[in-house]
């Protein structure tokens, strides 16, 4: 395993689900007490792990296709797909 793939895997998991749920807190809770169990049982430290899933459970909100981002832009009256483009680039910077 490469140093650090456990870490990214928690990432991208963490973002995806959130992308499609909406919901950063449940995929936090549903999802983060499993990979917190995981990340500390392979040597990751309590505190970085907590921090590690609860960052990655709000960057999924920036990723399209986020129900957040499709509800603001019709709420606003904003073209989505260029909302899309704005969010995806601060997601991956973030990642």
């Amino acid at each position: 395993m490469a140093p650090g793939g456990l870490a990214l895997m928690s990432i991208l998991i963490c973002a995806f689900l959130t992308t499609f749920t909406g919901a950063s807190g449940v995929t936090i809770i549903a999802v983060g007490t499993l990979l917190l169990f995981i990340l500390k049982g392979n040597g990751y430290n309590e505190r970085f792990g907590r921090g590690l899933l609860t960052a990655s459970g709000s960057i999924g909100l920036l990723f399209p296709p986020s129900c957040r981002l499709i509800l603001y832009g019709v709420v606003s009256r904003t073209n989505i797909k260029e909302m899309f483009v704005g969010g995806l680039l601060p997601a991956l910077f973030s990642c």
